[in-house]
C-alpha cells in the first residue's frame, strides 16, 4: 500500500545569473529500503516541450506535472516545497492556508493532494530567527532567547560536558554553514532542554527566563522527532513512525499553538504558516491514506526534500568545478545518470540523518571506538575531524605539559575529582555507559536507576527508567584514573608511544578492578580530549577569519 503513496516536487536550479529557471520534476518511487528516482518517458516529453526554461512554478504548470505523473501510472497524494518566495507565491495562488491544506487532484477531483512544506528547511528558519531576533509573545511579555544557551556553554565546559555536542560554532553559525541542518538539529535538542532545566534549577544559569526557553527547544525537538520519523517503532520511543497517537497529536496541537503565539520583530512570517501547513497536512493526509489504502503509519521523513537535493547534489558534482550548469548541460547529466555513467558520484550530505549514530546520550545507543590509531602513539582520531597531534597543537598556543605524576601506595575510594558541578555530572553520565558496555561481563559494575529515584543527578534528571549508575567503589576508581589522566595529559595531548600504559602504572589499580574497563575508560577520555581540541583549534580559526574579514571590509570602505 505505501508503494501507492508518492510524491512530486519540484526542483530550481539558476541559470547563469539567475534571471531564470530551470524546471526539473522527478518521481521518486518508494521500494524497499531506498528510494529510486525514476523519470518516466511521458513526463521528458512534456518538459522537452516547455523547452526546460520557464519563468516560475505557476498553478497550471504543477497541474500538468500532477497529470503527468498520474497518467504514467503513480498516484499523487502530496507535495512539498520550501518556502521561498516563489513557492510561497504559489501556495498563495492555490489559496492554501491553515484551515485549507489541500487541493483538488486534477485527474481524479475526488483525491486530495496534501501541501508540505520542507520539514529541514523550517528547522533552520526557526533556528536562524532564534539566534538573530528571538521569539516574542504576541500574548504576553514572554521572549524566548538565545541568551540563555550562550549561558549555558560558558557553564558547560571542560572535557565532559553535559550537551556534548554543543559548541560556539552552534550559536555564532553564519553564511552557508547555516545551511547545515545537522547544526540546527543540535541546538535545538532534547539534550540542550535537559541541560537549561537542570542548571537553571540549581542557580547555574542566572538569568531569569530560562524555563520558557528551554520548554520551546523541547517542543520543537519533539515536534522535529514526530516529522521526520523513519522508523516504524523507535527504540528511543520518541520518534516512532507517525500513527495519529494521543502524544503525537499532543506535540503537534501545542506546536501549532505555541507558534500562532509568536512573532519575529513583531511579524508573523511565512515559516510559521509552513509549520501550520505542515503538522495540519500531516494529519489529513494520514486520515486520508488510512481510508483509501488501510495505512497504519507514515513514515514522515519521506515528506521532506532530501531526495531532492542529493539528486541535484549528484547533479551538480558530475560537473566537477562546474556546478552550476546550464539547462543544456543539466539534459547532458541527466542523460549520463539515467544511463549509469558517473554512478560512482553520490552525495552523503542530506538534510536529516539515520537514527543511529555515534554519539553519547540515550538509552541504547552505543559510541564505536574503533578508529585507526595514529602511527606510534595511543590516539584515537576521530573520522570526521582533523588528526591533532603535538605538532598541531601550536595553532592553540604553546602548552607545558605537566611532569608524569608520581606513583602513589594508594588512594581514598571516597576521592571526588575536583570539578564543577556539570563535568562532574556528565563524568557521571558517562560511567553510567561503561556500565551498559560491560554489563554482561562484569555486572557487579553497576546497576539500572529506578524510574522513582529521587537522586538529584544528571543522570537521574533525564532517564526514564533504563540509565544505569556505578557502583561508588568502582566509580572512585575510574575517578582517580581520570585524575591521573588529567595530570598527565594537562590541557592538551601529550606525544608518546604507551600513555594509557603509564596512565595505569600511576593509577594503582586495586584488585577487584578489571583492568579491560580502565583501559576502555582512558580510550574513551582521548577520545573526548581530541574532540575538545578539535573545536577549539575550530573556533579559534573562526575568530581569526572574522576578524579578517573585519580588517577587509575596513580596508575596502
Amino acid at each position: 500500500m505505501i508503494q501507492k503513496v508518492q510524491k512530486t516536487v519540484g526542483a530550481e536550479l539558476r541559470k547563469n545569473r539567475g534571471a531564470s529557471f530551470c524546471k526539473i520534476c522527478s518521481v521518486f518511487l518508494t521500494h524497499h529500503k531506498k528510494i529510486q528516482p525514476l523519470l518516466k518517458l511521458r513526463l521528458l516529453e512534456e518538459l522537452n516541450n516547455m523547452n526546460f526554461i520557464i519563468p516560475k512554478m505557476t498553478v497550471n504548470l504543477l497541474k500538468a506535472i500532477i497529470t503527468a505523473v498520474e497518467q504514467s501510472g503513480y498516484e499523487v497524494h502530496a507535495t512539498v516545497c520550501d518556502m521561498g518566495g516563489s513557492n510561497y507565491s504559489l501556495i498563495n495562488q492555490l489559496k492554501i492556508n491553515e484551515d485549507n491544506n489541500s487541493f483538488d487532484n486534477p485527474v481524479d477531483p475526488t483525491r486530495n493532494i496534501h501541501v508540505f512544506a520542507d520539514v529541514p528547511h523550517l528547522l533552520k528558519l526557526i533556528r536562524n530567527h532564534f539566534l538573530d531576533h528571538g521569539f516574542h509573545s504576541a500574548d504576553s511579555n514572554e521572549t524566548i532567547l538565545c541568551d540563555f544557551v550562550r549561558e549555558l556553554i560558558a557553564v558547560d565546559k571542560g572535557n565532559m560536558k553535559l550537551a556534548h555536542k554543543l559548541t560556539h560554532q552552534h550559536v555564532s553559525v553564519r553564511g552557508y554553514k547555516r545551511q547545515k541542518v545537522s547544526f540546527a538539529v543540535q541546538l535545538l535538542s532534547n539534550t540542550v532542554s535537559q541541560a537549561l532545566c537542570f542548571l537553571g534549577e540549581r542557580g547555574e544559569i542566572k538569568s531569569a527566563g530560562w524555563l520558557l526557553t528551554a520548554q520551546f527547544i523541547m517542543l520543537v525537538n519533539d515536534w522535529f522527532d514526530i516529522m521526520n520519523s523513519s522508523l516504524s517503532i523507535d527504540p528511543s520511543g520518541k520518534r516512532n513512525a507517525f500513527r495519529k497517537t494521543e502524544s503525537q497529536m499532543e506535540v503537534l496541537s501545542h506546536m501549532i499553538s505555541r507558534i500562532r503565539s509568536l512573532r519575529v520583530n513583531k511579524r508573523f512570517l511565512p515559516f510559521q504558516k509552513g509549520i501550520l501547513l505542515s503538522c495540519k497536512s500531516l494529519v489529513s493526509l494520514y486520515d486520508d491514506l488510512h481510508i483509501r489504502f488501510g495505512l497504519k503509519y507514515i513514515l514522515t521523513r519521506r515528506l521532506n526534500q532530501d531526495v531532492v537535493e542529493s539528486f541535484f547534489s549528484m547533479m551538480r558534482q558530475m560537473g566537477r568545478c562546474y556546478d552550476h550548469p546550464t539547462p543544456l548541460s543539466f539534459q547532458h547529466r541527466l542523460k549520463m545518470y539515467i544511463m549509469g555513467k558517473d554512478a560512482k558520484v553520490l552525495s552523503v550530505n542530506v538534510n536529516s540523518l539515520d537514527v543511529e549514530s555515534n554519539t553519547l546520550g540515550k538509552e541504547n545507543e552505543k559510541i564505536t571506538m574503533e578508529k585507526p590509531l595514529i602511527a606510534g602513539s595511543d590516539l584515537i582520531v576521530d573520522g570526521n575531524a582533523p588528526c591533532l597531534v603535538s605538532k598541531l597543537f601550536s595553532d592553540l598556543g604553546q602548552i607545558n605539559d605537566p611532569d608524569e605524576p608520581e606513583e602513589e601506595d594508594g588512594f581514598n575510594l571516597n576521592e571526588r575529582s575536583v570539578v564543577h558541578l556539570p563535568e562532574e555530572e556528565a563524568t557521571d553520565y558517562f560511567l553510567g555507559y561503561v556500565v551498559h558496555k560491560f554489563q554482561h561481563k562484569y555486572p557487579q559494575l553497576g546497576y539500572v536507576l529506578q524510574e522513582t529515584c529521587n537522586n538529584m543527578s544528571w543522570v537521574s534528571f533525564v532517564s526514564r527508567g533504563k540509565l544505569k549508575c556505578m557502583n561508588p567503589d568502582y566509580r572512585a576508581v575510574l575517578l582517580h584514573i581520570n585524575k591521573v589522566f588529567s595530570d598527565y595529559h594537562g590541557e592538551a595531548l601529550k606525544d608518546g608511544e604507551g600513555s594509557s600504559e603509564i596512565i595505569l602504572k600511576a593509577s594503582n589499580l586495586p584488585p577487584f578492578f578489571p583492568i579491560e574497563v580502565a583501559r576502555f575508560f582512558i580510550r574513551c577520555r582521548v577520545y573526548f580530549m581530541i574532540k575538545l581540541l578539535n573545536n577549539r583549534l575550530k573556533e579559534s580559526k573562526l575568530i581569526h577569519c572574522r576578524q579578517a574579514e573585519k580588517k577587509m571590509k575596513k580596508t575596502v570602505s
